[in-house]
């Protein structure tokens, strides 16, 4: 679970894209199910990764 919730973020780029979509709605999906000791402790551990937009390339326009 913390490698897709932390992984998601990393996907950003990749918005209106087949790979977003399933792995977004598969966070939402298992997101319902947590508890929410285990939703805080992901958004502490959300904090710890340094994510920058460096070489990102908007690939939204690319979906056919």
């Amino acid at each position: 679970m913390a490698t897709l919730y932390l992984g998601h973020r990393f996907l950003a780029p990749l918005t209106k894209t087949f790979l977003w979509e399933v792995a977004d709605s598969t966070l939402r999906k298992i997101w319902t199910k947590l508890v929410a000791q285990t939703i805080r402790y992901l958004g502490r551990l959300n904090n710890t990764f340094r994510q920058t937009t460096v070489g990102w390339s908007d690939y939204s326009k690319k979906v056919t």
